[in-house]
């Protein structure tokens, strides 16, 4: 899979590809929680700060950021969608500088693994907690990367 350059430094510095497979070891459960309550992982979505999250039905994912209303930094917005269909963890993120710039990922395209799974509430949120403090740490250096830097004032003599 071809990864914008910038966010593909940004991973390569947080050893995402490592984490992401030692995090997909860790959740290989059987059988995975197939019958869970949208409504309740909704909840628990919220309950971490993603307090505008939807469901969309038709694609099974809940949007937590949209990356068109979310701006992050000055220049910089950040989407997040995440699937629980079948029992399986899967992130999609996305950055834009601009309205027709958009750059993202699959979590699991990136590490190319299995998903992770989980057989029960308490797993589920052990896995979000985990995905959404990488997460965090992707958005922190993308803002370093993407954000310019305001150039120091210059004394006056």
């Amino acid at each position: 899979m071809e990864v914008n350059p910038v966010l593909k430094k940004v991973l390569e510095g947080l050893d995402f590809v490592n984490w992401y497979h030692t995090l997909s070891e860790n959740y290989q459960t059987d059988p995975a929680f197939t019958d869970f309550s949208t409504a309740e992982a909704q909840d628990m979505l919220i309950e971490f700060g993603f307090a505008r999250t939807t469901y969309n039905p038709k694609t099974t994912t809940y949007i937590l950021e949209n990356s068109e209303g979310n701006r992050i930094a000055k220049g910089l917005n950040a989407g997040l969608e995440v699937s629980l269909e079948g029992g399986v963890v899967d992130v999609v993120m996305i950055f834009s500088t601009d309205p027709t710039t958009h750059t993202g990922a699959t979590f699991s395209k990136l590490g190319d693994v299995k998903k992770p799974q989980f057989s029960n509430y308490k797993e589920l949120y052990s896995l979000l907690k985990k995905t959404f403090d990488m997460y965090s740490n992707i958005r922190s250096k993308m803002i370093e990367v993407c954000v310019p830097k305001a150039a120091p004032l210059a004394l006056a003599k």
